[in-house]
């Protein structure tokens, strides 16, 4: 099995991050630059005020107020150079967060997280062996050891995970700390160019005007470029940063400014019309998840924290709804099956770690079908009354279908079937059929009971699921040509788009997009049973 480094440096252990002195140092910025924008509206207004005093008049005074007049867009640019300037040390106070991070700490914690990992994968594989070749009547002792020892090194994998995540967060930061004053660089160099360009432009007693040369057009140009990057945040989503799509996401909405709500609506259109066909889509949509999602606390008579999404995740499905019944009968599949997605993902009775997705293709060698939504959510069940233990379920959403349409009636029942088959975990359940038989053997009866009858249960318990697994498979292509789920399915004369749902611990459900009381919504179909299976969700 795989192991971690226990050598390996996560960041570098030099760096470190004090995010109240950065705050600070970054406020005092803020005062500077407002300070300096206060003396350029001064400087400003002495302009305008001498442009209107008609107490002096020559050639050579209108040479000088004309001479002014076009300095008035240098020191407005520079006004605003300083307001970008602003915006980025307010932004880089938010990506630096609250929490001081020390290189030499992450790398000693992760590392000691990778080796207490490794050391109890080692003890999990040691006791695994002897359960698998041993005769002893301990077998379900050394079963259970090793699942002990296993759950106990995932809390450490995890635990190594959160530090490198911290590594990487430190590192980030630092590159950040290099150059984190952006938005106005371009402005200010063509103010540099316009400063040296009107030195020029004055001998003294004659002006040459500088409307429209090169530097002029540039100014006019990256001063509204600059304002609408600063009224988006920073300009499209693929120029975000995951630190940045991860502040909007984390900070609940009723509390954003104006700006980080535009920002967040970016993020929010693009989830809605995404489709998920890419591994680098299903980052994007597990970065925003893990955002979005915060520590509630901890679980009373327990040792699980209990999780709870912010209220962005409704925003999602409140605007995939609106998708739906806005289209009605020509909704996308991909909004539907982004709805279906996004409302299994919220729907378990509590949250106990950060929900994920994956693609994965679910099927037999050359008939699997592609790209199914794998959601991966952690919920809790009762170990023994009041106590609790982590649930992890596996829900896969597969492609969308229309019931109408006889061609596609064959890949609907075969998504089911599929769905059912892969359910069943044949390794898993040879070892829990052997685990069943071993329970009935006492310490002191191994020459009563014959050990390699329990052995051959649990390979018996093996061939059973598989065989299951395959007729399964072979009923999907025995089904092409029924039609009769028609019938207790397309109950309406509109739209009939359905999409397969499979379920870990249940049989697969059929979602349907259909019209109820002149309201389209995704509803839930029992099993397509009957023809009253239709049931609100």
């Amino acid at each position: 099995m795989n192991r971690l480094n226990e050598n390996k440096k996560v960041v570098d252990e030099g760096l470190k991050l004090y995010p109240n002195l950065i705050r600070m140092q970054c406020s005092d910025a803020e005062d500077a630059l407002t300070k300096e924008m206060e003396k350029l509206d001064r400087v400003l207004d002495s302009i305008d005020r001498f442009a209107i005093d008609n107490s002096n008049s020559g050639k050579a005074i209108d040479a000088v107020k004309a001479h002014l007049n076009e300095y008035k867009l240098v020191i407005t640019a520079q006004k605003s150079a300083c307001e970008g300037d602003i915006f980025d040390y307010r932004k880089f106070k938010e990506d630096v967060k609250s929490e001081i991070l020390l290189g030499d700490e992450i790398n000693e914690k992760y590392r000691y997280a990778a080796h207490m990992y490794n050391e109890n994968m080692e003890q999990a594989e040691s006791y695994m062996k002897k359960y698998q070749d041993g005769i002893s009547p301990c077998m379900t002792l050394y079963y259970n050891q090793s699942k002990d020892y296993e759950n106990l090194a995932m809390v450490y994998k995890r635990q190594a995970a959160v530090w490198e995540e911290k590594g990487q967060e430190l590192t980030e930061i630092n590159a950040l700390t290099a150059d984190p004053i952006t938005t106005s660089k371009a402005l200010k160099t063509k103010v540099k160019s316009g400063l040296s360009a009107l030195g020029r432009a004055f001998d003294g007693s004659t002006f040459k005007s500088c409307i429209g040369s090169e530097w002029i057009n540039g100014i006019n140009s990256d001063m509204k470029n600059m304002a609408q990057k600063m009224a988006i945040g920073n300009g499209k989503l693929e120029g975000k940063s995951d630190a940045e799509i991860a502040r909007i996401c984390k900070k609940p909405y009723d509390d954003m400014t104006t700006l980080e709500k535009m920002e967040w609506q970016n993020i929010e259109n693009y989830i809605v019309n995404c489709n998920i066909d890419s591994q680098k889509k299903v980052d994007f949509i597990n970065l925003v998840l893990k955002s979005c999602t915060y520590k509630k606390g901890r679980l009373a008579n327990s040792a699980i924290d209990e999780y709870e999404f912010n209220d962005k995740i409704l925003k999602i499905t409140g605007s995939l709804k609106n998708k739906i019944d806005k289209f009605k009968d020509n909704a996308s599949n991909m909004h539907i099956r982004n709805m279906v997605m996004w409302r299994y993902l919220i729907s378990t009775s509590s949250v106990c770690g950060v929900p994920q997705i994956s693609l994965e293709d679910i099927g037999p060698e050359g008939k699997k079908v592609k790209k199914c939504i794998e959601l991966s959510v952690v919920d809790k069940t009762y170990f023994m009354s009041p106590h609790y233990v982590i649930d992890k379920q596996k829900i896969t959403i597969f492609p969308v279908h229309n019931l109408r349409e006889l061609d596609e009636l064959k890949y609907i029942i075969n998504d089911y079937l599929y769905a059912e088959a892969n359910r069943i975990k044949p390794l898993k359940s040879g070892f829990e059929k052997t685990a069943d038989a071993a329970t009935s053997v006492g310490v002191g009866f191994v020459d009563k009971y014959n050990i390699s009858g329990i052995l051959m249960n649990g390979k018996e318990g093996y061939d059973e699921a598989k065989n299951t697994q395959m007729v399964l498979y072979k009923a999907a292509d025995y089904v092409e040509n029924i039609h009769d789920i028609r019938k207790n399915l397309c109950n309406y004369n509109t739209g009939c788009k359905c999409i397969i749902v499979g379920l870990e611990r249940d049989n697969p459900q059929m979602e349907v997009v259909t019209q109820i009381k002149g309201e389209y919504i995704i509803k839930e179909v029992l099993k397509g049973e009957n023809d009253e299976a239709v049931s609100e969700k």
